[in-house]
Order: C-alpha cells, then sequence, then structure tokens
C-alpha cells in the first residue's frame, strides 16, 4: 500500500513539473458570414460567406504554399484601413520574400470602402500576389492610396469576368511612380472579360512595370474576351514598361453580366433639359463616345464628369452655364481632346491630361485651382474671374503641361495659400517644373495677344523649378473677352443633320431619347421633379422640394451594432435647417460683416462653409455656425436613390430609442428609390436577393 501511494505521489509531481505539450496555430475563427474579422492565416482554407461580412482587423497568411479560396455567392467582403491603422493589404503575405501563396475569389465584391477617403485610411493595396491569383465573377471597389492588386514578379494572375471601378490612386499621374489605379503587374496577367471604369489617378488603371535594374522577366498581360474601359484617368492600361498582348479583343456589350452582379452600360444620355450628361453617379459621368454637346439651358452637374482616352468631345455652351455646388470636375484622359466654347463655368474645375481648347470661356467661383493642365491647354478670348487659388497650374508629374493663353483676362484671383506660410503662396498663373532632373524640362505657359492682369493676390505669374512663363503678349486688352451674350436655343437646321448650329454633319451626334415614365407603386408616388439635388455620395442622389435640405454620408461600420443592419452597404443622414440658419449672398456681403451681423467668427463661417480665404459668390448658401440640425422640420417631395439594388430602411433618430422601418421601394431609371418625410438616416443594409 505505501509502495502504491509513492507512485501515485511521484507521478503527480512529474505531471506538474512536466512541459506542456505545445498547441499547434490554427487559422482565426470565421463568424456567422462566413469570414474572419482578422488574423494569421498558417494553414489552407476554404471561405464560404453567407452574408456580407466587414473586417475589422488586420489579415495576413503567415506562411509560404498556402492556398485560400473564397466563395462569395454573390455578397460582399467590406474593407478598409480602420481608424489610421497600418494594414498593407486584406491578404497579405507575412514572409519577405514570399512565394507560392494561391488565393482564389469566386463570385465576391471587395470593397475598400472608397467613400472614407481621408490621408488617414489609404492603403497601399489590397492583395498582394506573390505566387498566384485566380478571380472569377468578381468586382473590385473603392481602392484608395494604391493598387487594389499587385502582382509581383514571377507570379501570376487569371481574371475572369471581373470588374474594377472606382478606384482611386495617391499622386495624381506621378508617371514615375510605381503605382496604378486597380492593378500594378510585376509579373504576369491574363485577361478574360474584364472590364474598368472610374479608376483615377496614377498614370493608368492597369499598369506594367518591369524593374529595369533586375534580372526579372519582363511584365507581360494578355487579354482575350470582352475588355471594356469607362472613365479611367489618365490612361486605361500603360505597358510601356511591359508587353501586353492583345487577342482580338472586342468590346464588352451593354448588358453584359461583369464582375460580382454588375452589368455593362450604355453611355450616357445628355438630360433634356440642358443638352449635357449631369455625372453623379457611376458611368453616368464617365462620357465613353466622341460627340458634340450642344446646350439649350444652364447645366447643374451633379458630379465629375471624365472623358475617357481616345476620343474628341466638343461641348458648344451657347452661352449657358455649367455649375455645381457639388466640387463637380471635367476630365480629360490621355490621348483625347476636348473643345468648350461660349460657356460659363461657375464652381465647375478642370483636369486635362489630354488635349484641351478653350474659348470665350468665363471661369469663376473656383473653390480650387481652376485648371490643373499635365497636358496640352489652348485658351483663347476668355476671362476668369473671382477664383481662389491658381486659374491655370501647369504641373510637370504626367505629361506636358504646355499651355498657351491668348486674348483673355485674368483678374480677382486669390492663390495665397492660407495658412501653409509664404513658402507655398503661388499665383493666378502657375508653371512648375521639375525641380530634379527626372525629365527634360516642358511645363510652360506662354502669353499670346493681348491679357489683362488685374487685382491677383499674391501675383500675376510664377515659374518654379525649370518651369516658363513667356510673354509674348501685346498688353492689356481694349476688346471684350468672355462667352457672347445668351441667345436663343439653336433651332435644327433641315439641311444639318446633327441640329447644332454649324454646317458640318456630326454623324455621332445621338439624340436624346424621350424620357419614360419609371413605374412606380401606388403608396409610393413619384415626388414632383425638382432642381434642389443633394449628393452625399458617387452612389447616392437626393431630389427635394425643400431647398435647405442637407445631406452626408454616414460611415457604415458604425451602425453594424444594430442587428437590423448588419452588412450595410451606404448609410446617408438627411435634415433640414431652419429657415434662420442659412443665408443667402447678396451684393455688398463680405465674410466680415456676416459675422458682425450673425456675432460669429470668420474661422467658424470657413469651417461650416468649406470656405478657402474670403471670397464669395452672389446668390451662394451660407451656413450660420450659431444654428444645429433641426430634428423636426418635415420633408417635401423628397426622396434618395442609391445606384445598387437593395432593401432601404429608416432610422428615425427623434424617437427614443431610435426606431428602425423598413422603406416601400420602387425604380427610377434603374435606381433603388424610396420617399422620406422626415429627418433620419436611409440604409441600404443588404444587396436584394
Amino acid at each position: 500500500m505505501r509502495n502504491t501511494l509513492l507512485i501515485l505521489m511521484l507521478l503527480i509531481v512529474l505531471s506538474a513539473v512536466a512541459p506542456a505539450v505545445a498547441q499547434q496555430p490554427t487559422n482565426p475563427p470565421v463568424r456567422d458570414c462566413g469570414f474572419p474579422a482578422g488574423g494569421e492565416i498558417v494553414e489552407t482554407v476554404v471561405y464560404t460567406l453567407d452574408e456580407d461580412c466587414v473586417i475589422t482587423k488586420d489579415l495576413s497568411i503567415i506562411d509560404n504554399n498556402i492556398t485560400v479560396t473564397i466563395n462569395g455567392n454573390g455578397h460582399t467582403i467590406f474593407y478598409s484601413n480602420l481608424g489610421g491603422t497600418t494594414v498593407p493589404a486584406l491578404l497579405w503575405p507575412h514572409n519577405n520574400p514570399c512565394s507560392g501563396i494561391a488565393i482564389n475569389l469566386n463570385e465576391v465584391t471587395i470593397d475598400a470602402v472608397g467613400s472614407r477617403r481621408t490621408r488617414d485610411t489609404q492603403l497601399p493595396r489590397v492583395f498582394s500576389i506573390c505566387g498566384s491569383l485566380t478571380a472569377n465573377k468578381v468586382t473590385f471597389r473603392g481602392q484608395y492610396g494604391g493598387p487594389f492588386i499587385v502582382v509581383g514578379p514571377n507570379a501570376q494572375a487569371t481574371l475572369t469576368n471581373v470588374l474594377f471601378e472606382d478606384n482611386e490612386a495617391v499622386g495624381l499621374g506621378n508617371f514615375y511612380t510605381n503605382n496604378a489605379s486597380a492593378m500594378l503587374i510585376r509579373g504576369s496577367a491574363t485577361f478574360n472579360n474584364v472590364v474598368l471604369r472610374g479608376n483615377r489617378y496614377s498614370p493608368a488603371a492597369v499598369r506594367l512595370r518591369t524593374d529595369q535594374n533586375s534580372d526579372e522577366d519582363a511584365a507581360t498581360l494578355t487579354t482575350k474576351g470582352c475588355l471594356w474601359s469607362a472613365g479611367n484617368i489618365p490612361l486605361n492600361i500603360d505597358d510601356e514598361y511591359g508587353d501586353w498582348t492583345d487577342e482580338d479583343t472586342f468590346p464588352c456589350p451593354v448588358g453584359f453580366d461583369i464582375g460580382n452582379g454588375a452589368k455593362v452600360r450604355a453611355a450616357p444620355q445628355p438630360n433634356s433639359s440642358c443638352g449635357l450628361p449631369l455625372g453623379g453617379l457611376p458611368d453616368s459621368g464617365n462620357l465613353i463616345e466622341s460627340r458634340v454637346y450642344s446646350l439649350t439651358a444652364d447645366c447643374d452637374l451633379r458630379g465629375s464628369l471624365y472623358i475617357s482616352e481616345g476620343l474628341q468631345v466638343v461641348i458648344k455652351g451657347n452661352g449657358h452655364t455649367i455649375r455645381t455646388g457639388v466640387r463637380a470636375r471635367i476630365e480629360l484622359a490621355d490621348n483625347s481632346t476636348l473643345t468648350m466654347e461660349n460657356v460659363y463655368l461657375d464652381g465647375v474645375r478642370i483636369l486635362n491630361f489630354g488635349d484641351m481648347t478653350l474659348s470665350k470661356i468665363s471661369l469663376s467661383n473656383m473653390p480650387n485651382i481652376a485648371i490643373l493642365d499635365f497636358g496640352k491647354l489652348t485658351i483663347s478670348n476668355s476671362v476668369a474671374d473671382n477664383n481662389l487659388e491658381p486659374v491655370v497650374y501647369a504641373y510637370f508629374g504626367y505629361a506636358e503641361g504646355i499651355t498657351t493663353i491668348e486674348d483673355s483676362v485674368i483678374r480677382n484671383t486669390d492663390a495665397r495659400q492660407r495658412g501653409r506660410g509664404e513658402g507655398f503662396e503661388r499665383a493666378a498663373l502657375y508653371a512648375r517644373g521639375a525641380t530634379a532632373g527626372t525629365r527634360p524640362a516642358s511645363v510652360s505657359i506662354t502669353l499670346k495677344g493681348c491679357i489683362t492682369f488685374e487685382n491677383n493676390l499674391p501675383q500675376d505669374t510664377l515659374a518654379v523649378g525649370d518651369g516658363k512663363i513667356v510673354d509674348d503678349s501685346s498688353g492689356p486688352c481694349a476688346k471684350r473677352v468672355g462667352p457672347d451674350p445668351k441667345r436663343p436655343d439653336p433651332k435644327p437646321d433641315p439641311d444639318d443633320d446633327d441640329g447644332d448650329d454649324d454646317d458640318d454633319d456630326d454623324s455621332d451626334q445621338q439624340p436624346t431619347p424621350t424620357p419614360t415614365a419609371s413605374p412606380t407603386p401606388t403608396a409610393s408616388p413619384t415626388p414632383t421633379p425638382t432642381p434642389n439635388v443633394c449628393i452625399p455620395s458617387e452612389r447616392v442622389l437626393v431630389q427635394t422640394a425643400n431647398d435647405d435640405l442637407q445631406c452626408e454620408p454616414v460611415d457604415i461600420i458604425t451602425l453594424d451594432k444594430h442587428p437590423g443592419l448588419q452588412g450595410g452597404r451606404f448609410a446617408v443622414r438627411l435634415w433640414r435647417f431652419i429657415p434662420q440658419c442659412v443665408h443667402r449672398v447678396v451684393e455688398g456681403d463680405n465674410l466680415y460683416r456676416l459675422t458682425i451681423r450673425y456675432q460669429t467668427t470668420v474661422e467658424a463661417f470657413r469651417g461650416l462653409n468649406g470656405i478657402v480665404g474670403d471670397l464669395l459668390s452672389l446668390g451662394q448658401y451660407l451656413l450660420l455656425p450659431s444654428c444645429v440640425r433641426d430634428g423636426s422640420l418635415p420633408f417635401e417631395n423628397t426622396r434618395i436613390c442609391f445606384e445598387i439594388p437593395g432593401n432601404l430602411v429608416f432610422i428615425d433618430a427623434s424617437m427614443s430609442p431610435p426606431q428602425v422601418f423598413t422603406l416601400e421601394k420602387y425604380l427610377v431609371n434603374g435606381m433603388t428609390c424610396a420617399n422620406v418625410d422626415r429627418p433620419g438616416l436611409v440604409v441600404l443594409p443588404t444587396p436584394e436577393s
């Protein structure tokens, strides 16, 4: 008995001091949606989504030779650089160097939540490929900062039925960076039915980039099936440093299913009320055909117009105005031409990578640089009045940046960079050349004919780096310049098939289709169309009869705590200001007088209204800092429309606790719409099944 007790005691002691058996690392746990929130993937795995997922933490592949498969079943993975933390990619290789990692994506949307675009949330990439990527029926959307996908040296990507849209790079066309807005290829890639739309501001949506200082094989791209591009600025595909083989691709037909549930869309038609597409939503601002637009009335842009590569576009203003309240721009891709004549541009900025000619133009009320010229720009018989920052900023970062200005007036420009110090002050005309030997000098602004400068701060012209100001002008203008007085709408000429006021036959001019009424439920009649529009994001449009209605996007991630809003896609807050909270600028108003009248400060006025400098424009509405949002004023004839299908819900924040109601939706021109009659939040939480 004693021996037995001794043996038992010895076993207990040994078990207490014996080292614990090490646990094998495992993949991060999968949530109800079918995907982990973050963590380290240590072994081959297949994820199958049951609903939309939001990624909140870093997710990395911890070892080489691992395969990760995501079967999306039509759902979306929302991913962002949350809280400004440094997260290099959605699925990124932990080892450096890495090899043999395979990523397979099927029927899924990867949305980098581009609506949260700030310098704190920009991402260098979302997928970093050091083995292989296979994508079938996938949409890559919303990247901000760098390429959505980087295919590393010796890596390979195969994309079938894939859509890249609304991806934005940081750097605005700097040709010498290893950057792209959608995809950077340093290895090899094959496209079979791919659409590129609305990818902007690196040198191209897709770039082939071979490292010239290494022994790597050349970057290669093979395209087959259909290939369709719309609104990519400045280029669709850049193959200067690689080999692109096009195997008889053809344009993807309109209505063709592409990506994860998307379709190829037709060219936007001119708005029947003014003669120009009004932009604002994906593709409605992506001009993809050469044509002549002849304005029949003033136009209010709802968003930017992007003129695709290889087009020839003419806008005849006929003395009308193109204006915007949402800081919209007209942007011209490389290898394209735009001619604008006899038009007033009010707050509508221009970004030029191509060949642009402006004649009889008025540029006014620009909140920032009026024209940023990377290409070739010619301005004649025009006037620029009452603008902030340079009227023309010729820049070296991408192409030539060559501007010619003739017989024009430039006045009342305030180009002082407030709050940045004197070293950042510019001029009404500013030519910035390279300060290092990166390329031959080419940036210049040449003045010809008569040129009048009046009241420009801090100066009229300035050249820095190897930029040039060439003054061949003859002195101030004694003649009238700018648009002609507004004339009656042009009448069709029986001998002129295109219906404009010239004698040429623009065969590519398409007739504007007669709008047809969209069916709506009896309980949800379409509100009477009104000119009051609010654009909280590029995929959402609000129309209202209330000129004091305000809207703003809401971060969907903050709404996920509510059980009725899981997997939210878009959220918009709507409210009105009480009438005493809005001031309309009249003759004689300035910021200093208004601060005395409303007992506030200039800084408060500027911050609330996004004002840079001191200049105001007649008719401008200003929000008063002393007022707050009113949660009780009802809405009149107000509807909100989302560009994608889904269910719509309303959060009534005036109730305690806030209540969630389902809105009765209906379709208008393919958009999902609902009527709203009170302040609150409208959310599109889940895709329509």
